[in-house]
């Protein structure tokens, strides 16, 4: 949070009990009410800050965008096929987009939970 706040950054909320009591519907709320607030027109983009474990000596600051969804790099396509969806493309996308949203919050809120973890652990390391 001072991190964000000392650069400029607007927080809007900080959910510090999300990591100590860690539970995918924990996350799944945040992700809900976040998606909730960037269809409402609160947000123009969602951005997710998180510690990422490494090992327990390294932990990694991430930032990644997390709304509006980035569509997937295209490869080369040698040939256009023409796949029949049902349900339809729309409605598999619509189902599947929230779930992945809300998984991609819990890993995040997962991996800060680890390298925090980790980092306590060297630290006590270090001082025996």
């Amino acid at each position: 949070y001072e991190y964000l706040s000392k650069r400029n950054y607007q927080v809007v909320d900080q959910y510090w009990g999300l990591i100590h009591s860690l539970s995918f519907e924990k996350a799944a709320e945040v992700a809900e009410y976040v998606m909730k607030s960037f269809q409402q027109g609160e947000y123009d983009k969602v951005e997710i800050v998180y510690n990422e474990f490494k090992n327990v000596a390294t932990q990694i600051l991430r930032t990644e965008q997390y709304l509006p969804v980035l569509p997937p790099k295209q490869e080369k396509k040698t040939q256009e096929v023409d796949y029949i969806y049902q349900p339809t493309r729309e409605e598999i996308i619509t189902g599947i987009i929230p779930k992945s949203l809300k998984v991609q919050l819990f890993k995040a809120a997962l991996d800060s939970n680890a390298a925090e973890n980790g980092a306590r652990m060297t630290a006590m390391d270090k001082a025996t």
